[in-house]
C-alpha cells in the first residue's frame, strides 16, 4: 500500500499499550474519499503491514520493539 517512509514516530507516546485512531482533518482532501481510505488502512491492518512499519521503525532505530 505504500504505508513506508509516510510513518512517524508521535512525540508523546505512552507506557502502555493504547487504542490508536486515525483522523482526518475536514479540510483534507481525503475527506472526498474518506470510505476508500477506510478500506485501505484495514487492509494494511489485517495484512500485517502497519505491524511490519512500526517494528521497521524501533529497530532502524535501535529501540526495544514492544509487544504488539
Amino acid at each position: 500500500m505504500g504505508g513506508e517512509g509516510r510513518v512517524a514516530m508521535a512525540v508523546c507516546r505512552f507506557p502502555k499499550r493504547k487504542d490508536v485512531y486515525l483522523g482526518i482533518s475536514g479540510r483534507s482532501h481525503l475527506m472526498n474519499d474518506r470510505e476508500t481510505v477506510e478500506v485501505i488502512v484495514r487492509s494494511m491492518i489485517e495484512g500485517g503491514e502497519i505491524r511490519k512499519i512500526f517494528v521497521r521503525y524501533y529497530i532502524l532505530n535501535n529501540l526495544p520493539v514492544p509487544a504488539m
